[in-house]
């Protein structure tokens, strides 16, 4: 009986500590603690697999150190050991930050009480039986190891950025904008009569039709060509005078 009593107390602390211990690292490193959030709320696959392969890369040399049967060995295993679980504690503050965060988003919490909230939210979930053994617990494991990685490292992740093809800068827009309305309205306009495209100039209210200025042509084309039809009897008539007079003027020098 007092040994399963001490073993409750045990996890009464346990489960005390752990969400003092994450406030504490969030409130003395955070930045360190925004990079990890960063991580885990952009790339959580990545930060997966990158978990994943820091604790094959520790849990090695670990098992190596506790196999030997030399107790300085086992010594340094387990230091090792209990570092390794010490500093993954930044990527479960990272987790619990992430969870604090998405927490305020849906209430009128401060940020410190999301915080909070989230890391009781990640210890409950990790210590429900079996299923938060298994499908809770694990995956927080390899993820707080990366994402520690991450924010030890400083690698942020990329922005994603669109191609300028797909989507344009404003200016772009803007002359894109323009173009398109200078060729509705010159098809427009050609359509209507309002433009002449050999005055490269935009339709006006002020410049005469297209229509007007075709007849106008035409009119004046067709006085012109009266004009020249009524001059040309005149012209004959003027003429057959001057050869009169010239045959008459030889008639009398020969006579």
């Amino acid at each position: 009986m007092a040994d399963i009593s001490a073993f409750f107390f045990i996890l009464l602390i346990i489960g005390t500590a752990f969400p003092a211990m994450l406030t504490a690292w969030w409130l003395l490193f955070p930045s360190l603690i925004a990079r990890a959030q960063t991580r885990v709320d952009k790339t959580p696959w990545g930060t997966f697999w990158l978990g994943l392969i820091l604790v094959i890369a520790v849990t090695i040399p670990i098992v190596i150190l506790l196999a030997l049967p030399f107790g300085p060995a086992k010594f340094i295993g387990w230091i090792l050991l209990g570092a390794a679980l010490a500093i993954s504690t930044i990527g479960s503050a990272g987790i619990a930050a992430h969870l604090g965060a998405r927490l305020t988003k849906h209430s009128n919490l401060t940020p410190l009480n999301g915080f909070i909230r989230g890391a009781v939210i990640l210890e409950l979930a990790a210590f429900f039986p079996l299923i938060g053994w298994l499908f809770v617990w694990i995956p927080i494991i390899l993820i707080s190891f990366g994402a520690t990685g991450f924010a030890l490292l400083n690698w942020s992740p990329r922005e994603k950025t669109q191609p300028s093809g797909n989507k344009p800068t404003p200016r772009k827009a803007l002359s894109n904008s323009n173009s398109y309305f200078i060729s509705i309205t010159f098809y427009c306009s050609l359509i209507t009569g309002y433009y002449d495209p050999f005055s490269k100039r935009l339709p006006q209210a002020r410049h005469t039709p297209l229509r007007q200025r075709r007849s106008q042509r035409l009119r004046s084309r067709r006085a012109t060509t009266h004009q020249r039809l009524a001059r040309r009897p005149v012209e004959s008539a003027q003429r057959c005078r001057f050869h009169r007079a010239e045959s008459h003027h030889l008639w009398r020098k020969s006579g």
